[in-house]
């Protein structure tokens, strides 16, 4: 009998000892790593933010599902290496994740991932190289909107910074390029380089098409390359994405087609 009362207590004992590694062991999280290249000559101030966003993309109609984030401040030399923790149990392998980074000093996006990075997935990829561009200057240019809340799609003035893989220059005495939507009529107009447009939009919560799209006819030596672009970029916008006065067109797979600035519309 007290042979058999020693067998249970030890049983108890080791099933104790067992029961706490087992419960680690679901609560074990998992890792993205990857790298991140940007332009490094640009100096940062202390306050400047590297934030990268592991993603669920699996739907261009809807916002993009945050799983886990990584930040470091003040980033220096690139390439940077980061690393995001997620939670495995968050996972659903029918659906599509990506990470997205951008380089943030207080209210000002700086840098931004042109397209998403897809991660996970059938390859289990759990590593990532992405590239960021510059999206505005580090100085604050007269005109920006000073909120630091993000502002309304509609009803705001904004200025192009970047359409696809080019940035914006603009010279000095030339008009700006530029969209605003006016919801009252559901119209868009603006300036697309060389000719000024108009047409229609819908828009359902993150979802934006814009249609009817035309514009006057006139030929320009300058800006014509980049007014297609512009026209191309809006005639593929399916879903769009605001941060502070930032505002990103987007395609069907998530990648970005075209950043503005907002303006204060007088």
């Amino acid at each position: 009998m007290r042979h058999h009362m020693r067998s249970i207590c030890f049983l108890i004992l080791a099933g104790a000892i067992a029961l706490p590694s087992a419960v680690a062991g679901k609560d074990k999280g998992a890792t993205i790593t990857g790298t991140a290249n940007y332009d490094d000559s640009i100096s940062f101030s202390d306050t400047a933010v590297f934030q990268a966003t592991l993603e669920d993309v699996s739907f261009a109609d809807a916002p993009a599902q945050p799983i886990g984030s990584a930040s470091i401040q003040s980033p220096g030399d690139a390439p940077l290496q980061f690393s995001i923790d997620y939670d495995p149990e968050m996972i659903d392998p029918t659906r599509r994740y990506a990470v997205r980074a951008r380089i943030k000093d207080g209210d000002r996006l700086l840098f931004t991932t042109q397209t998403n990075y897809p991660v996970l997935g059938d390859g289990q990829i759990t590593h990532v190289d992405i590239d960021l561009r510059q999206v505005a200057s580090t100085s604050d240019p007269a005109g920006a909107v000073a909120d630091s809340a993000d502002v309304a799609l509609e009803k705001t003035y904004w200025k192009l910074n970047r359409v696809g893989d080019g940035s914006i220059t603009i010279a000095a005495g030339t008009r700006e390029i530029h969209l605003t939507l006016q919801p009252d009529a559901l119209r868009v107009s603006g300036f697309s380089g060389c000719n000024t447009f108009t047409g229609t939009y819908t828009l359902a919560g993150n979802k934006l098409v814009f249609g009817n799209l035309a514009s006057t006819m006139m030929a320009c030596p300058h800006g014509m390359e980049i007014e297609q672009a512009v026209q191309q970029a809006l005639g593929a916008t399916a879903t769009w994405r605001i941060n502070a006065q930032t505002l990103e067109l987007l395609d069907p797979s998530g990648t970005v087609l075209a950043v503005f600035e907002a303006r204060d519309l007088n």
